[in-house]
């Protein structure tokens, strides 16, 4: 029998593609996902707009004046294509026309599916390094009530809000697997148990004193002096007595000469009480010196001055990066692929939910030669606003 591919029905594949995706992604409806822009290739950018801040004034006059009402926004390019290739048999390829398509959905599509939910989940858990707010312990996962109380103070007193302007929760908690285990036994169900506080178990979610919990096997471990443990040095100093407030580059020393210090290291400064930063850039440790890049802004008032004690978080230690986040904290845009039908001796479709595309491709390769089956999907993520995230050592 002929195996002609106009007979099939890929639009039944792709569904199932997206229905597979969307019940074992997590993170994607948990940030921003709306943007204004339309992208077609690899490298287009879009914008993703944020609620303005107003202020009300209160009326002592007659007279009423009028301000702007102005969005900030993120520009986020659309340069990750994410595609996955497979060979398929002439015996494979008939599953897909007529025999048995389930049999075809269970080798391919689904597990497709599964690997590109699994991979935009790290990627954005990825942009860990851009928070430099945290809290937590190395190899001490919340799991007490008092710590617990800690992650309910610190949404608190950097004034995350509690929900969006859309009405979507604001608190949300991603946590390791032991570290979710952790949370949800050791002490959230006792409490639960004692009539004390409001908990919602649901699957792979709890719900309590208004912090959305979820558990993710994507998180990224690190090594305090990020992956060369130890680049820091002993007791690294700062080393320029013109910074200030404000300032987001320095001067370094007491370093291990030749080491690279990397993004995503977190380091307070002796005196600086309030200040939490990160490395933004790599730094290369020349004669035990280096120019480090940082965020946020210097926080201490006539910035640090000179030969003050630099503590990294966790130097040497290799922990999980937990994180807590507001959806505006990060941002996630896709593409538009499109389609060229049943042209060319393949059939291509591409469908689109919850503003997640997925397209799929099946046809003749004939450079192999041979059917194969690709399924692809173009996307950019970012940090939008770092200061409604912190990470939770543990």
């Amino acid at each position: 029998m002929t195996q002609d591919i106009t007979n099939l029905n890929i639009e039944l594949y792709v569904k199932e593609a997206l229905t597979v995706l969307k019940s074992n992604i997590v993170l994607p409806g948990l940030i921003t996902t709306e943007f204004d822009g339309n992208a077609t290739a690899r490298g287009d950018t879009v914008n993703m707009y944020l609620p303005a801040t107003s202020t009300p004034t209160l009326n002592t006059a007659d007279a009423v004046s009028y301000t702007d009402h102005s969005f900030s926004k993120k520009t986020i390019s659309i340069n990750q294509w994410l595609y996955d290739k497979k060979y398929i048999s002439d015996k494979n390829l008939a599953q897909a026309l007529w025999d048995n398509p389930d049999v075809f959905m269970e080798k391919f599509i689904r597990p497709m599916a599964i690997g590109f939910a699994e991979y935009i989940d790290k990627k954005i858990m990825q942009l860990y390094k851009d928070v430099y707010y945290h809290i937590g312990t190395v190899d001490d996962p919340p799991d007490s009530i008092a710590d617990i109380q800690a992650l309910y103070k610190k949404f608190i007193t950097l004034k995350i809000p509690k929900r969006t302007t859309g009405g979507r929760p604001g608190w949300n908690l991603v946590l390791s697997p032991q570290a979710y285990v952790d949370f949800m036994v050791a002490e959230v169900l006792k409490v639960n148990e004692r009539g004390n506080a409001n908990v919602a178990d649901e699957g792979d979610i709890i719900r309590f004193l208004g912090m959305q919990v979820y558990q993710s096997q994507n998180l990224d471990e690190a090594t305090g002096g990020m992956h060369t443990a130890g680049a820091w040095g002993t007791t690294p100093l700062t080393d320029d007595a013109t910074t200030a407030t404000g300032d987001t580059a320095s001067h370094a020393d007491a370093l291990t000469d030749g080491a690279v210090i990397k993004d995503g290291d977190l380091f307070t400064v002796a005196e600086d009480t309030a200040g939490q930063y990160v490395i933004t850039a790599d730094a290369t440790a020349v004669s035990n010196e280096a120019d480090i890049e940082f965020a946020p802004g210097m926080v201490q008032t006539n910035g640090w001055g000179d030969s003050k004690a630099i503590t990294v978080i966790g130097k040497g230690d290799t922990y999980i990066n937990n994180l807590a986040f507001h959806p505006e904290a990060f941002g996630l845009a896709f593409g538009n692929l499109g389609t060229i039908g049943r042209n060319f001796g393949c059939a291509v479709e591409e469908q689109r939910e919850d503003n997640i595309p997925i397209r799929l491709t099946i046809g003749y390769d004939h450079t192999k030669p041979g059917p194969y089956i690709m399924m692809d999907t173009l996307y950019g993520l970012g940090t939008i606003r770092p200061d409604l995230a912190f990470r939770i050592i543990g």
